[in-house]
């Protein structure tokens, strides 16, 4: 699915230390200012508009998924999950 380039920006007007505050929880998740503030910007109009589709995911997410992939595999899980859900009377 093609990427979505974004070509408008949303200026805010904010004290520097809130400025500050934002910069440092969008380095905390490893994040650029734009992504940190549009991911809680979605969220926030999902919420509001109480969507059933979410926004489209962005750069992070797509690389966090990507490297949850496969994480499981050689974890027997699938055979623990099945033991579990062994029963007396089945």
């Amino acid at each position: 699915m093609p990427r979505a380039t974004s070509t408008r920006r949303v200026d805010i007007r904010t004290t520097p230390a809130r400025r500050t505050r934002y910069f440092t929880a969008a380095r905390r998740r490893n994040l650029t200012l734009s992504e940190w503030a549009r991911q809680r910007l979605d969220a926030a109009a999902d919420a509001e508009l109480a969507m059933a589709v979410p926004s489209e995911p962005t750069d992070a997410d797509v690389t966090a998924a990507l490297e949850a992939r496969g994480a499981l595999r050689g974890s027997r899980l699938r055979a623990r999950i099945a033991a579990l859900e062994e029963t007396p009377w089945r």
